[in-house]
């Protein structure tokens, strides 16, 4: 068997060697471990079993480094924290691991996959009162040929998709199909199915997953993310924000400037100082930096950091000052019991500022929006844009 080697003392070894492109998250060029036996038949069944783990895990990893953002598998994000479920795409946000990679996982039953029903009609089926399939599967009848301990009910809520059905649903969901579900898991009652009256036809948007599972899954990743390999995957960040693209050492107060006369002509004269100062607050409280240099973790610190802080009717603040700027608005009143901004004013704020970093990337500012979905308190706020009536924030982390 390749791999088994007998040492002097007798005791056979095995040995695989790490391919090139993982080594920096194995930390190593080849991995080796004592079978503990002498015996060459024994040796090569024990070594089997210690090949195939080792093989399985580089495949995860070689799967998913592919299907990836390591610097957002590293730092995470305050949804995955507390208990409860994401969309498909909000958890590929959150996680850094791309959905293609979550639906693997899925299809390798590591991941449950949900759906939220909203007054589904059905029945709940005891699952010990329906027919086997030889292969290990269920029968699930038609609503008119149901088992008469079988309830009818409308439910409302978040369904599982049957542990017996996740393999096939997330393989279909993987090559773009949009499978159809004839059952679900009540996850408050294990000993029953959800049998909707109709078969759900169940699109990725559809698809929602559990938070707890997906953080579990990105702290596993994250611990195998070498040092080197975040800076390289960090450098490579800025790299794509800055390639091909001279503007994007410019400031963002010159960005500013830029959108206001491009994106806000037929908008009225005070909507388009309003804006003009809501862009301008986060040069102001962050010290006006390069647009390249702008990345998620500021966004997150102006959000959760800065603007909590920030007065309301700060124009009110230091009035026999009017020229003070907002960081000396928000000193003088720190110990005060002054209002500060709603999370509506937040989000109006972050709304705007999401609107600008979209329309440097249509511009060819930077090729990647960092402000993409990273909204505040899950508000639809107006922000005065002309054939633009609301931009709706989506919590995200």
């Amino acid at each position: 068997m390749d791999g088994l080697q007998r040492r002097p003392s007798g005791i056979f070894v095995v040995r695989l060697v790490v391919p090139q492109r993982l080594r920096h998250i194995v930390g190593k060029t080849e991995l080796v471990a004592s079978t503990g036996v002498r015996e060459p038949a024994l040796a090569r069944v024990v070594g089997a079993e210690l090949l195939a783990q080792w093989r399985r895990r580089l495949l995860d990893l070689d799967r998913l480094t592919n299907n990836m953002d390591l610097v957002q598998v590293t730092l995470g994000s305050p949804v995955l924290q507390e208990a409860g479920f994401l969309s498909l795409n909000d958890a590929e946000r959150a996680s850094g691991i791309e959905a293609e990679g979550l639906l693997r996982k899925a299809a390798e039953m590591r991941l449950a996959l949900f759906y939220r029903a909203i007054n589904l009609s059905g029945h709940l089926v005891p699952k010990n009162a329906l027919e086997e399939e030889p292969d290990g599967g269920v029968i699930f009848p038609m609503p008119n040929q149901m088992p008469p301990v079988a309830e009818e009910t409308r439910f409302s809520g978040v369904l599982r998709v049957a542990k017996i059905d996740t393999y096939a649903v997330a393989s279909a969901l993987l090559v773009g199909d949009s499978p159809e579900v004839v059952a679900f898991d009540v996850l408050e009652l294990p000993d029953l199915f959800f049998v909707p009256a109709e078969v759900v036809q169940l699109g990725a948007a559809l698809i929602e997953l559990s938070t707890v599972q997906v953080e579990k899954l990105r702290v596993t990743l994250a611990a195998n993310v070498s040092p080197p390999q975040l800076a390289e995957a960090r450098a490579a960040k800025t790299a794509v924000h800055t390639l091909h693209s001279t503007k994007a050492s410019k400031r963002v107060s010159d960005a500013v400037v830029a959108f206001i006369k491009d994106e806000t002509t037929e908008t009225l004269s005070e909507q388009r100082d309003r804006i003009r100062q809501d862009l301008m607050l986060f040069g102001d409280l962050l010290g006006d930096p390069q647009v390249g240099q702008v990345d998620r973790d500021m966004l997150r610190k102006y959000r959760d950091d800065f603007l909590p802080k920030v007065p309301a009717n700060a124009h009110r603040v230091l009035p026999e000052r009017p020229d003070a700027s907002m960081k000396e608005k928000i000193a003088a009143v720190a110990s005060s019991d002054w209002p500060r901004l709603s999370n509506l004013g937040i989000s109006r704020r972050m709304a705007v500022l999401g609107r600008l970093f979209t329309w440097l990337v249509e511009e060819g500012w930077i090729s990647i929006n960092p402000a993409k979905n990273l909204a505040s308190k899950g508000a639809v706020v107006d922000v005065n844009y002309p054939d633009r009536s609301a931009t709706t924030m989506l919590a995200g982390g």
